[in-house]
């Protein structure tokens, strides 16, 4: 028994060596069941690889955890709560040299409600896009980097509600989000999304643009107490439907810069930016009501 493992009742799966997991789904599903009928749950520590499968925590079930606490641990496509009906659901990263890495995509909600993803104290996950709510269903994940050195790094997107509501990042205590570009409130009917970046050296970086409603309304980032948030062109309600979407950076040290643009309102309405308390944005040229 491995006390990194966060439930009382645990079994820790060990791999002293380089291992292959098997390479069927259903046998992590099965797993993950048996040890949830029981109250249980999975952790894996040791240096592990399952090429050409997915990752499934909470397939159709609910309270399933699976705990990574050292090793790399290769999969394609990483699911907590896969179905409807898979809810509160909780994927665990953590430790230095600790690394999930994913040749396609990870989603925080598929399509259920209520299911997480904790990336802490230096670990590490890697794909290509990110999806917290991916469908319309899907409300209400939370994904939380914290910590010095934890990191998520997208290739490709990071989508903070992609068709799903009320879903969350919160960057904080020294964790950094990277992608290419950034979406909170992806669909028309992807609303009250949200991002927070707090504390110092506590940082979100997109390569290309961030945008905070693309089509949903109601979606916010919220940058504070020194929080970072990088990107080329920032986007407050960029398709005309999206409205009532909102930025705030507040705090001293805290920053929202962009090497190019801001919009505030590209083709939506209502849409806000606020700077408080000794926050900053840098730009080359802002626009509100473009």
């Amino acid at each position: 028994m491995d006390n990194t493992v966060d439930s009382k009742k645990s079994m820790v799966i060990r791999f002293p060596g380089k291992s292959q997991l098997p390479k069927s789904p259903n046998v992590y599903s099965f797993l993950l069941i048996l040890l949830g009928g029981l109250g249980m749950s999975l952790g894996v520590m040791g240096r592990v690889q399952a090429q050409s499968t997915d990752l499934y925590v909470g397939s159709n079930s609910s309270g399933q955890s699976t705990n990574f606490t050292s090793g790399t641990n290769a999969y394609s496509n990483t699911y907590v709560g896969y179905a409807t009906n898979a809810s509160n659901n909780r994927l665990t990263v953590r430790n230095a040299n600790t690394l999930l890495t994913n040749s396609a995509d990870v989603y925080i909600g598929r399509s259920g409600i209520s299911n997480s993803m904790l990336i802490d104290n230096g670990g590490r996950v890697v794909d290509r896009n990110g999806y917290v709510g991916f469908d319309t269903n899907s409300s209400n994940n939370s994904v939380l980097v914290t910590g010095s050195n934890s990191l998520w790094s997208n290739s490709a997107a990071v989508y903070v509600g992609y068709q799903g509501s009320s879903n969350s990042l919160v960057i904080s205590n020294r964790g950094r989000v990277v992608d290419s570009n950034g979406y909170v409130g992806f669909d028309t009917n992807s609303s009250n999304n949200s991002v927070l970046v707090t504390g110092a050296n506590s940082s979100w970086t997109n390569r290309a643009a961030v945008y905070v409603g693309y089509y949903g309304s109601g979606n916010r980032v919220e940058i504070s107490s020194g929080g970072r948030e990088v990107d080329n062109n920032g986007f407050i309600g960029y398709q005309a439907a999206s409205s009532n979407n909102s930025v705030l950076v507040t705090g001293n040290n805290s920053l929202w810069s962009n090497s190019a643009l801001i919009y505030v309102g590209y083709q939506g309405s209502s849409n806000s930016l606020v700077i408080s308390n000794g926050g900053r944005v840098f730009d080359s040229n802002g626009t509100i009501g473009y």
